[in-house]
């Protein structure tokens, strides 16, 4: 009898890439499981594919939808029909276009199996590859820092696409929510009920720029891009809320223009890998200049103020007084070299305490430097105002 309940959404894929991803699961060691393939919007070839597969397996399920509403919709809908399998006790997702090792059921069922109870999440490692099948080892340095304590979740998603979880802790909390982020959103919420494990074996390959992967459609477009990092940042952040964790660092960035320079500026800002900080836009141009870029690059850690014409040592003090976090950093363009250089400044900082430092009568703070906040807060209350 199937003790675990896979979900396979779907809605436009490659023949064979489809195919492949099918006979990866029907292949496994492991037999006991039903296989849910939701069909998230109909295309004949996925549907044709999909019927002469249920037909040839009673283990598979097919639930096709008209139109198509996004993976973490046609998820809930694979899992609610799962749930209602008494037998069901152990639950995974897979995607339309990855390849599942034949012990991939086998070994993440056994460590959960073999697990104290209060383990409810199981992951392992993976492969990359590109569309044709081929190692991508681009992003190999993944795995360096896959095995990590479920408290850092909050902060990178480390679990990855090989993974397993008990039905009886999938129960305790609402479906996928805010694709394409929904299998981090679930499992920051799934593991505030249960702890994890991790398997440091190798056990699928993550097909990356497939022709209809939501990776070549991220990189291929701005908003998409865009959209992802938002809702990474908001559940990123929301989590944090429910956990108590405030964040650490607020950085202030006093802008006077709408230039690509500037925009890219933010861009970096925001991709930054360290993410628990709160971003503070002080726009001192004529006519805010700036409110428009805030709106087409939205992120749930800025605040944006305006301050027509602001001399900026005035606007620093005034955004000083809204900082709540323990360092603070003024930014400008030109501070941040590339992606992780906010996190080696924090982790200097972490690591050292903070320098005493004077200013010179009128002078400025340094731009792309963390300061503690008291401390440049009353140095440049006495030596600006």
């Amino acid at each position: 009898m199937a003790d675990v309940g896979i979900v396979m959404p779907v809605y436009k894929q490659d023949d064979s890439i489809f195919k492949a991803a099918i006979d990866s699961i029907l292949n496994q060691n492991y037999r006991n499981f039903l296989l849910v393939i939701v069909i998230d919007g109909v295309t004949p070839n996925v549907v044709n594919i999909a019927n002469h597969y249920a037909k040839k397996d009673k283990r598979i399920r097919l639930i096709p939808r008209i139109y198509n509403n996004g993976t973490a919709s046609a998820l809930n809908i694979g899992f609610n029909f799962l749930m209602k399998q008494n037998n069901i006790k152990y639950l995974t997702w897979v995607s339309s276009d990855n390849i599942y090792y034949p012990n991939f059921l086998y070994v993440l069922r056994k460590q959960l199996i073999n697990a104290p109870p209060e383990v409810g999440l199981a992951y392992s490692s993976f492969r990359f590859i590109d569309a044709e099948g081929k190692p991508f080892k681009h992003w190999d340095f993944f795995f360096k820092h896959q095995d990590q304590p479920k408290e850092n979740l909050v902060n990178v998603y480390f679990v990855g696409y090989s993974f397993m979880y008990k039905k009886t802790y999938a129960q305790k909390i609402e479906g996928y929510q805010y694709t394409p982020v929904e299998d981090y959103d679930y499992f920051l919420r799934l593991t505030e009920h249960c702890e994890i494990t991790f398997v440091p074996q190798k056990l699928m390959e993550f097909r990356i720029e497939a022709p209809y992967s939501n990776s070549i459609q991220i990189k291929n477009s701005n908003e998409k891009r865009r959209r992802r990092r938002y809702l990474m940042h908001f559940v990123m952040t929301e989590a944090r809320k429910r956990r108590n964790i405030s964040p650490e660092l607020t950085i202030i960035f006093p802008v006077g223009d709408s230039s690509e320079l500037s925009k890219q500026a933010l861009e970096l800002v925001l991709d930054q890998s360290i993410s628990n900080y709160r971003l503070i836009i002080h726009d001192i141009s004529s006519k805010q200049e700036f409110l428009p870029v805030t709106n087409e690059i939205p992120d749930v850690r800025m605040q944006y103020f305006s301050t027509p014409n602001g001399v900026l040592r005035d606007v620093l003090l005034k955004s000083l007084e809204l900082v709540e976090t323990k360092y603070v950093l003024f930014f400008q363009v030109g501070s941040f070299r590339d992606s992780v250089h906010l996190a080696e400044m924090m982790y200097s900082v972490n690591s050292n305490p903070l320098e005493n430092q004077v200013l010179g009568e009128n002078q400025l703070p340094e731009f792309g430097k963390v300061y503690s906040t008291d401390y440049i807060s009353s140095l440049l209350q006495n030596n600006l105002s």
